[in-house]
């Protein structure tokens, strides 16, 4: 059971990066050192989350204003 989570675990993150490394282009890293490369990561996956972020608040104050 544990495995079958697992996998079903690593299959949902590896397409959500999938996804967002196509929207934020980090499909176009060229990076020369593994160091540069590895920030340039960070970055488009920390740039993903604010903006995850910051649609919730907007849709969340939307809701609230509506109601």
């Amino acid at each position: 059971m544990r495995e079958a989570l697992n996998k079903a675990r690593a299959s949902a993150m590896e397409g959500s990066f999938g996804n967002e490394k196509l929207h934020y282009n980090a499909h176009r890293i060229k990076a020369k050192t593994q160091a540069t490369e590895t920030l340039w990561i960070y970055m488009a996956i920390w740039t993903a989350s604010a903006q995850k972020i910051a649609h919730r608040i907007t849709k969340e104050k939307r809701r609230r204003q509506a109601a």
